[in-house]
């Protein structure tokens, strides 16, 4: 089925001769990439409650929604999440009440049967038509048939290309287009929900032309209007992040034509000048927080500025050189995800900086020499900048070329006890272990720690309190 040819800014209209007494209306709302911010951010934006309020407010104007998630509902987000599996988030998506969602490539981080259980939870179907199993059965249902309002709606759900069967957009592209024919007849409108950004759903409207809409994920688009595929006549729309907002697309479809007729598009930002949150969800979110990690609100330090993301990785290589005994601590900027907002810092608000990609810490021995060449590495290989903490340096023009070289006061045959993220260990220690290299020795499966960045600089920064210093006074000694 194709949708309308043209698009005015929010509005998109094809004009007709003949009344529209046979046709429905229908409202899509829809969100993506949540991962894990089940509750509002420091600055009171984002998260589930609003979603819920939002959608409470449009079903007491309309009996004509779906409501729609483009994938990636995991990681990322709040202790809380982490904590639950990210099961207490298809909680709150069964009290708010999704229709279906799409499979995010972070999704099934804990394995296809917790993915499952969670749809379950969340009372709604994961559709993929793109995950198979070893015998090359779906996973999940490739789509389903909803009713609203009249209408007959096939969901088609893909996750990414990378992460499905078929790894290019003709194949995939092939896929769709059979699975949205075998509903052609039976259904009004096709409607398909993906973890795949704008640019790939164009490609593959013009592999499957039959498909109405794209309820797209992946790329943390904040698409305020529709996209529009010249070709086809497909809408592609997506949400953002973090439940920061909540697409609207209004349609009016034709079941005689099986088209759409109308559509008109927008974001709603999810904060508190535009929509009053559900003060029952953050109830029972508190609620369940307290119970489950009631350490996640606990206010560890304050901070009359934004903290930077170069400055984060400072605090915490110092926090891990504490925490561990080590000689030596690093922290790469590659760690952090987010900075950290001006005003309390909190466990959560830690973990929503460091965790994930700080998860697990690297205790292991390098010499002088080893910190040497990685640090040079880094450096002459441009792949970003880690901080330290336990020696004195820098890097400085070790000629004409250009090459960087580390000048410290390291004793090169000495060895250190060191303390570092076991991302930055396998992403970017790895890639400096050459054949020839004193990093080629290096364990291949180093000691773990029993405790993360974010719990380190947790800590850390409480310690830093009771002793009755600032945060930017810690900032300054850093320096």
């Amino acid at each position: 089925m194709r949708t309308i040819p043209k698009v005015f800014a929010l509005f998109i209209c094809l004009c007709v001769s003949f009344a529209f007494a046979d046709t429905h209306s229908l409202l899509i709302l829809h969100t993506n990439d949540i991962h894990g911010h089940v509750k509002a951010d420091p600055l009171g934006q984002g998260g589930l409650p609003y979603v819920s309020a939002f959608v409470k407010e449009m079903r007491a104007q309309r009996g004509d929604l779906l409501l729609l998630d483009g994938g990636d509902v995991m990681r990322k987000g709040d202790l809380i999440a982490e904590k639950t599996e990210h099961r207490i988030l298809y909680e709150a998506m069964k009290k708010i009440g999704y229709t279906a969602g799409a499979m995010g490539n972070h999704d099934n981080f804990h394995g296809y049967d917790h993915l499952r259980e969670c749809s379950e939870i969340a009372g709604m179907p994961i559709l993929c038509l793109n995950s198979l199993d070893d015998t090359g059965s779906p996973r999940f249902a490739p789509s389903t048939i909803v009713e609203c309002n009249g209408l007959k709606v096939a969901l088609i759900g893909l996750t990414t290309l990378a992460g499905g069967a078929f790894k290019s957009i003709d194949k995939c592209g092939e896929q769709l287009r059979l699975e949205a024919e075998r509903l052609e007849n039976q259904v009004d409108l096709t409607v398909a929900v993906v973890h795949i950004g704008r640019k790939e759903c164009i490609l593959l409207s013009e592999k499957a032309p039959t498909i109405d809409v794209f309820v797209s994920g992946h790329t943390h688009e904040a698409l305020h209007e529709a996209a529009l595929v010249p070709e086809t006549g497909a809408l592609i729309v997506q949400a953002g992040q973090y439940a920061q907002y909540v697409g609207v697309l209004d349609l009016t479809v034709d079941p005689a034509q099986k088209k759409a007729i109308t559509a008109e598009s927008r974001l709603v930002s999810m904060d508190p000048e535009t929509v009053t949150p559900d003060q029952e969800m953050i109830a029972w979110l508190d609620a369940e927080e307290e119970r489950i990690f009631p350490g996640a609100g606990e206010i560890v330090g304050e901070t009359g500025q934004v903290i930077q993301i170069p400055d984060l990785v400072r605090i915490a290589s110092a926090a891990l050189q504490w925490k561990a005994g080590a000689d030596i601590a690093f922290c790469h900027t590659f760690v952090m995800r987010s900075n950290q907002r001006e005003g309390a810092i909190t466990a959560n608000s830690i973990f929503q900086s460091a965790g994930q990609r700080g998860d697990q810490v690297v205790l292991t021995e390098l010499s002088g020499e080893q910190i040497r060449v990685y640090l040079n590495c880094l450096s002459n290989a441009r792949q970003g900048k880690t901080a330290w903490y336990g020696f004195s340096g820098k890097m400085e023009k070790a000629d004409e070329a250009g090459k960087w070289n580390l000048v410290s006061d390291l004793e090169m045959a000495k060895n250190y006890q060191v303390a570092i993220p076991l991302y930055q260990w396998e992403n970017l220690m790895g890639e400096c272990a050459e054949p020839d290299s004193p990093l080629a020795t290096l364990p291949k499966t180093p000691p773990i720690a029993d405790y993360s960045v974010a719990d380190a600089m947790t800590d850390y920064l409480r310690e830093v309190k009771k002793s009755g210093g600032s945060v930017e006074a810690l900032l300054a000694t850093l320096n």
